[in-house]
């Protein structure tokens, strides 16, 4: 009993909180987006001289844009979005 009275009020919370502030279309796109742009770099990467240590060296800074990118477009998309609390 003091599971089931303490575990819905956690539940019922965590729901509320997914629901007021998911953004999961967008999630997906930026996923999407940044996926396809790694699956480019590794096809890259495989044609790449394995002896270059140059290459490596630029393609890691490739793959860190492009996940740095990522972070900073969600992070520009979260703190530029309003909360709209459904009622």
């Amino acid at each position: 009993m003091t599971a089931l009275t303490a575990g819905l009020p956690v539940l019922a919370t965590a729901s509320y909180g997914i629901r007021v502030i998911a953004d999961f279309e967008g999630n997906a796109h930026r996923s999407g987006r940044m996926a396809q742009q790694l699956a480019t770099l590794i096809a890259a990467i495989r044609s790449d001289d394995a002896t270059n240590p140059w290459a490596a060296r630029d393609r890691a800074r490739q793959a860190a844009e492009i996940m740095l990118g990522d972070v900073a477009n969600w992070r520009l998309t979260a703190e530029g979005r309003g909360l709209a609390i459904p009622g």
